[in-house]
């Protein structure tokens, strides 16, 4: 596994569309980024506990 460091900026638009349901291949579509589906989780549930990513 290799890590890949986002900006935050990519974060908040990534946790922001999977927010409103839209899958994650999508979003790494329309971002042209391969996010992968740990980090969205991880984002997602630091932004669930904080409010932020």
């Amino acid at each position: 596994m290799v890590f890949v460091r986002y900006d935050r900026q990519v974060k908040v638009i990534v946790v922001n569309m999977a927010r409103r349901g839209v899958p994650l291949d999508q979003i790494n579509e329309t971002i042209d980024r391969s996010v992968s589906p740990d980090s969205l989780s991880r984002w997602m549930h630091i932004y669930n506990n904080t409010r932020d990513v």
